[in-house]
């Protein structure tokens, strides 16, 4: 067995598994998945059939679908009506990857924004690095990047990092340190409506004893995001010292997971061509795939993202509480599937906030663990907000 249900849990991490040992090269390989139902499947209690007509029933039913890391809208909303088995199974891409002892992944760069006669960016690139050996490597880095579609002006740096046996680090190279990381004149990254979207392409290379072990590549986005609060208590958010009109709608999935990447690239498309700036990711539906965020850096569609929680009905709860506050999912699981949602989007130009839930507050052991511990270790640029209401629970 490569790996059980208590190490592949939750829906919206990406898993990773070393199969070396279990590949027959240049053979027939198989691979069988057993798949479970959720732990708790939870009761719909009303079917939502009438909301044809406009009357609308309790949202989350029972409430118990909560307690999982999961698609919470499949017990039914008032929108969709309840979905069978909630689910269940495979929703993204299976792939066979092949790499040396050292797999780098999630590059993200944040950009600092030196506004004078000369503008400059200063860039921070952050990745991580594993090292699936038995042994402690150096890893000899090259990192490049360039304006997107546009050939010249290609900037190279290099470096060499320790990585310890069977473990995965965080890398982080820094302009104070690699003057390359300071970016001439740049040009810079508008949110829709305010200008255009110029992204730069970045990859980085791992080679270990002057062999390749593995590369990746992203794009990013040149930009200042500031947040303040105004003389009358609203927030107000400015891009590239330009304070932005945030005019947006909450954006939810399709209730059976059915949607192509061309889908995905439409809905942002279409948003984006109605003159919105910026979209809220709903947390009662799914952390979206990785097109749904290239498109938004691609037209300019700021991001309030939902982390994957939701208020539910006080008064169909199973558990007998007279909350909206959802009831309490394993925290051990929401988190990791938490911190890797969080380390694949933090390097989205487009990504405005970070929500811990919609409409209610969540779980006081996550909520205050994103807020002091892992928001500002793993992003540290962008605000974090409790809740989509003014008055949760």
């Amino acid at each position: 067995m490569i790996a059980d249900s208590d190490k592949v849990a939750g829906m919206f991490k990406r898993f990773r598994l070393n199969i070396t040992d279990f590949v027959n090269p240049g053979g027939k390989n198989a691979l069988a998945i057993c798949i479970h139902p959720l732990d708790f499947t939870g009761d719909p209690i009303y079917e939502q059939i009438e909301g044809l007509k406009g009357s609308l029933g309790p949202n989350a039913g029972d409430a118990e679908i909560l307690r999982n890391v999961t698609q919470y809208s499949t017990i039914g909303w008032d929108w969709v009506p309840a979905v069978r088995d909630r689910n269940m199974g495979i929703w993204q891409h299976v792939s066979v990857n092949s790499s040396g002892p050292l797999v780098v992944s999630d590059p993200a760069a944040f950009t600092e924004v030196i506004f004078s006669k000369d503008t400059s960016a200063k860039i921070t690139v952050r990745f991580f690095i594993l090292n699936a050996s038995d042994k402690d490597l150096e890893a000899s880095l090259d990192l490049i990047f360039q304006r997107d579609n546009l050939s010249g002006n290609k900037t190279e740096i290099s470096t060499t990092v320790k990585v310890t046996a069977n473990t995965r680090q965080e890398v982080i190279l820094q302009p104070e340190d690699y003057p390359g990381l300071i970016l001439k004149d740049p040009d810079l990254w508008w949110p829709a409506t305010y200008g255009t979207q110029p992204l730069y392409n970045l990859e980085i290379i791992a080679k270990t004893e002057n062999e390749v072990s593995s590369k990746v590549k992203s794009k990013f986005g040149v930009r200042e995001l500031k947040s303040f609060i105004l003389p009358s208590g609203g927030r107000a958010f400015s891009v590239n010292r330009k304070t932005v009109r945030i005019t947006k709608g909450a954006w939810i999935s399709d209730f059976l997971l059915s949607w192509s990447a061309q889908r995905y690239r439409d809905e942002v498309r279409l948003m984006a061509e109605g003159n919105a700036t910026a979209v809220r990711v709903n947390g009662c539906s799914i952390m979206p795939p990785d097109v749904f965020f290239d498109e938004c850096d691609k037209y300019g569609l700021l991001i309030w993202q939902d982390l994957s929680r939701t208020s539910v009905n006080p008064d169909t709860r199973k558990d007998g509480i007279k909350s909206r506050r959802p009831p309490e999912c394993d925290s051990t699981i929401y988190m990791d599937n938490m911190i890797d949602c969080i380390s694949r989007m933090r390097g989205h130009p487009s990504m405005l906030l970070w929500c811990g839930s919609n409409e209610d507050s969540p779980q006081e052991n996550t909520g205050k663990a994103l807020q002091n511990e892992i928001l500002p270790k793993l992003d540290g640029t962008r605000i974090f907000i409790p809740s989509s209401s003014e008055q949760p629970d």
